[in-house]
């Protein structure tokens, strides 16, 4: 079974992905555990972009530049969870997980490395898909 807090908020490479797409799934507590209609904010040289997660759970980012550095972050209940910085690469797009409530499953911190406490999930979705 895949440890979350090691997969939460680590960029993945995917050559599935279409180029300057990034999708970032968000779920708590497990991978089974999808949830529907939070907001992701990516944030990066350009204003945050936000995106609502649709009925698996993911939130689609298009149109992305190629090595644009970015964040992406979501806030549940009021936690935190924020990816490692990565890049947008040339070819294909970047998928990410974001899983919140680990600290209530296991007593460790739910938030990715780089996640700080309180703050906004974003504004509107400038520029985003909801695929």
């Amino acid at each position: 079974m895949p440890d979350l807090r090691q997969m939460s908020g680590t960029p993945l490479p995917s050559s599935e992905l279409p180029d300057g797409v990034v999708s970032v799934r968000v779920v708590r507590q497990a991978l089974a555990n999808n949830l529907v209609g939070v907001t992701v904010t990516i944030e990066g040289a350009a204003s945050p972009t936000s995106a609502p997660t649709d009925a698996q759970g993911r939130a689609i980012f298009s149109g992305l530049s190629s090595g644009q550095s970015l964040v992406a972050s979501v806030t549940v209940d009021g936690e935190v969870v924020r990816s490692q910085a990565f890049q947008v690469p040339g070819r294909g797009g970047v998928r990410l997980i974001l899983a919140v409530g680990l600290s209530a499953a296991g007593g460790a911190s739910g938030a990715a490395p780089g996640a700080a406490p309180g703050g906004s999930a974003g504004a509107s979705a400038g520029g985003a898909t909801g695929a």
